[in-house]
């Protein structure tokens, strides 16, 4: 990444003046590790990587976009090309493809259900959510989650509840 970085600027700056910024921004890169960068060989993973991309993109296609990780690599075992399933979604991540799922409904966890971040506890629940206020002295029910504080009251305003008094 350090590398695109100095090729882009390269030809306006220079290596050693770019690599003495970056050195004193809190990135050291010296220049000739730059240019070791550059002239070493890309590794025998990077190269495979790079076929397996090319034959998955045409499993993929050719079936539709239907086949996921699964069926691509049993395809490609049927081709003749050996593979782990691992590698096979791993790629496919990488590339943004996906196979199709037979479930209709995408599954959400409960918090996630409001998608106009309110918490799901107003959701259809007849009680008013009020935001937390430390005079009224409650102590907050979720003081360690991401929701903001908040205290539950009935929905009348003369509840004793509602006017942070407790009852025992």
């Amino acid at each position: 990444m350090l590398v695109d970085y100095i090729d882009q600027h390269r030809d306006r700056f220079g290596v050693e003046p770019i690599c003495t910024v970056l050195k004193d921004a809190g990135v050291p890169i010296a220049p000739s590790t730059y240019y070791a960068a550059k002239t070493r060989a890309s590794s025998a993973r990077s190269v495979r990587d790079a076929q397996l991309v090319e034959q998955i993109r045409a499993v993929h296609e050719a079936n539709l976009g239907v086949y996921g990780a699964r069926k691509i690599r049993a395809e490609l075992s049927r081709e003749g090309i050996r593979v782990a399933r691992c590698t096979v979604e791993r790629l496919m991540k990488a590339e943004g493809l996906r196979g199709i799922t037979r479930e209709k409904v995408v599954r959400r966890p409960r918090w996630l259900k409001s998608l106009d971040g309110t918490p799901p506890l107003t959701q259809g629940a007849p009680h008013q959510v009020v935001p937390f206020r430390e005079q009224d002295g409650i102590i907050p029910a979720h003081a360690g989650s991401t929701w903001p504080a908040c205290r539950v009251t009935s929905g009348t305003p003369d509840h004793p509840r509602s006017r942070g008094e407790h009852t025992t």
